[in-house]
């Protein structure tokens, strides 16, 4: 039997997530409790997109690029046991992904006003999820088996002659867009209920509507499993071989973009980028959906003091994700070209700065908020913050250091969650001189 090379996440980096999306749905049920009672299904629908969004993806990475596959196949692991892996790590971040839901009602708890709308919108956001993992397991693999019979004409016009990846992947690239709309329609189907005749919507029509989405999530994705297990290793090698197929737009962009490189670059620098983004090609939307969520939370006025640590929180986390480049394979190889240690910490500082660009794009909440001096303190706060962090020798505390970007991650939750919770209190005084007879 091969011998385990690592694993996917630690169990208490996947707690930490755990707590995270708990946050981050009792959040949402907040948001959720103060929009008026008219607009309620169509803000639940958009969070139900918004907790569905990040399944597909994640995994399109996990299925059709298994964590060392060409070195547990080398060591004589099946291509099935392969893909039992996969989708147990996959189980860990769909459960993740349920947390939302399950804030969601916590946060009814405290609202009882609205407690039946916040279980609607969470009976929304659970089939989302449930349907976006089974559905996007079941068009992955399907898109897997279809890879394995070899390369067509018309997949090959669908790509662009190249311009957007190997024509041999071109399923792929579809698969997850799918799949993703597929699952948001019964959402969107209870949420024209919802919005027609809410009474119709009973607690027992909910739980129904929840199971027979679980139910069509595992008949799909089992059905597939099933059906690419003969053709899988041949889907996998394609895959392999697409990824390092060069095509059209990696032609046109030879080097990172420079601000993820700031000053002049130097080799370790310019390797460990390069490593960052072919490896995390849209990691910068990361930082983009953070500030587009607290922008989301905060639509009203919001206390400065929790907004300025908002965008402290996501400052902090958009630098010290460059810890994670310590324990990719372009670190150990910039160490076998002859880079000192010193060059290599400097090279993550920098790049943890570079990572950290994107975050000016919390000038958008200090123009929606008019937090004009809140916002940018908190970010820039962040930044030296997570540059702090990272100026700090690797090898103190190497366990703390490795989960930074987690820890960060979790504070940016409750963080987020705070700024759109809170009100200022202006905007409390206003409301309660308007509920005055």
């Amino acid at each position: 039997m091969p011998p385990r090379l690592t694993r996917t996440a630690a169990p208490l980096t996947h707690a930490l997530l755990f707590l995270a999306a708990l946050a981050a749905g009792v959040a949402l049920g907040r948001v959720l409790a103060l929009e008026a009672p008219r607009l309620r299904p169509d803000v639940a629908l958009r969070l139900a997109a918004l907790a569905a969004l990040p399944l597909p993806l994640g995994l399109l990475r996990l299925l059709t690029t298994p964590p060392h596959a060409a070195a547990r196949r080398f060591l004589g692991e099946p291509a099935p046991a392969l893909l039992t892996r996969s989708l147990r790590a996959a189980l860990l971040w769909i459960a993740e992904a349920l947390m939302v839901p399950v804030g969601m009602l916590i946060a009814a708890q405290f609202t009882p006003d609205c407690a039946e709308d916040l279980q609607r919108g969470a009976a929304l956001v659970a089939m989302a999820v449930l349907l976006a993992a089974g559905l996007g397991t079941a068009g992955l693999l399907l898109a897997l088996r279809t890879v394995a019979r070899g390369p067509s004409a018309l997949w090959a016009s669908l790509t662009g002659g190249g311009a957007f990846g190997p024509a041999q992947a071109a399923p792929l690239l579809y698969a997850p867009a799918f799949a993703l709309v597929a699952a948001l329609l019964p959402s969107a189907l209870l949420s024209a209920v919802w919005g027609a005749k809410a009474a119709l919507l009973t607690p027992q029509v909910l739980v129904f509507s929840v199971l027979a989405a679980l139910c069509c999530a595992l008949w799909a994705a089992r059905r597939e499993v099933h059906a690419v297990r003969p053709l899988l290793q041949e889907a996998l090698l394609a895959v392999e071989e697409a990824h390092a197929t060069p095509f059209a737009q990696s032609q046109q962009l030879p080097e990172p973009p420079g601000w993820l490189m700031p000053g002049p670059p130097e080799p370790a620098l310019r390797l460990l980028a390069r490593a960052w983004l072919r490896d995390r090609p849209g990691s910068w939307l990361t930082t983009a959906l953070l500030v587009g969520l607290t922008l989301l939370l905060a639509r009203r006025p919001a206390e400065p003091l929790a907004l300025a640590c908002a965008a402290a929180a996501i400052a902090l986390y958009s630098t010290v994700r460059a810890v994670a480049a310590e324990h990719e394979p372009a670190h150990l190889a910039a160490q076998w070209l002859g880079a000192t240690g010193l060059l290599l910490h400097r090279a993550i500082l920098r790049l943890g700065v570079g990572l950290a660009v994107p975050a000016l794009a919390l000038l958008a909440l200090a123009v929606a908020t008019g937090a004009w001096i809140a916002v940018p303190v908190g970010a820039l706060a962040g930044v030296a913050l997570g540059a702090l962090a990272l100026l700090l020798p690797p090898c103190w505390l190497p366990r703390l250091r490795k989960r930074l970007p987690v820890l960060a991650l979790v504070m940016t939750s409750v963080a987020i969650a705070w700024a759109g919770t809170v009100p200022s209190a202006g905007s409390t005084a206003q409301s309660r001189a308007g509920e005055a007879p």
